[in-house]
Formats: structure tokens, sequence, C-alpha cells
């Protein structure tokens, strides 16, 4: 991979490889793109293109590459497009996706209401009615 890494950033044209291993990697070995670098997540999971090319694998990976790991990736997920919560909500309407409606509920399920409130209902609220957004548009 070092070809196309410069310093301590990716090559932009490099692009396609990195959303390609972070599909292929979870896929075939059970290890996450950002674990696979030289230097690991410690060096690696702040960089935008590596949550990006996270967030995009979740969409495009199969069901069985989804990890313990996978999900305490999505949890610290601060970079990148979509944001987390955005990432969610493209997937959960899935029945069969690993994080389909029934994780997001387990998870709110288990808040106190003042809690569940600033995870959720806060993000929510705040989403505007810009038609790309996966919540904009509700009338």
């Amino acid at each position: 991979m070092g070809f196309c890494i410069e310093g301590d950033q990716f090559a932009w044209e490099w692009r396609g490889l990195l959303d390609a291993l972070a599909v292929a990697l979870p896929e075939k070995l059970k290890t996450e793109l950002v674990d696979a670098l030289p230097g690991g997540a410690e060096k690696w999971w702040k960089n935008w293109a590596i949550h990006e090319a996270f967030a995009e694998s979740v969409k495009w990976r199969a069901h069985s590459a989804f990890t313990a790991r996978t999900l305490e990736l999505l949890n610290d997920l601060r970079y990148g497009n979509p944001e987390p919560h955005e990432l969610l909500l493209q997937v959960v309407v899935s029945a069969d996706h690993p994080w389909n409606a029934e994780l997001l509920h387990r998870n709110l399920e288990k808040q106190n209401l003042p809690d569940h409130d600033a995870f959720w209902t806060v993000w929510v609220n705040s989403q505007s009615a810009d038609t790309d957004s996966s919540v904009g548009g509700i009338d």
C-alpha cells in the first residue's frame, strides 16, 4: 500500500483502491482496512479518507463481514460523509442488514429519555428538508 501513501495521507488518485480494500479485507480476511494499514488504527483512523472508505464499505460489504470491530469503528466515526447517524439511516431500512432497524431500536431503547433525545431526536430534528438527506423532505 506504500505506493498510494504520500506522507501521512492517501494519494487521491488511489481512492478507488481504498474503497475496494475497505470492502474486500473484511469480507476475505475479517479485518478492517484501518487495522491492516502500516501503523494501524492509531495512525490512520483520524484520516478522513479512511472514514469515508469505511462508511462506503458498510453499504456494500457482505453481511457476514460485520464484526464487533466494525460496530466499534461506526461508534467512533467522526469524519467523512455520511456521518454516523446518516449512515445508519441508509442501512437500517434493509431487513437483512446486520445494522437494521432492530439494532437501532435496541440501542435507543436502552437509553433513558434525556439521553435518547440528546443522541437521536436532536439529530433527526436538525436535519434539513434537503432531498439528499435520509430524513429530509418528510412533511
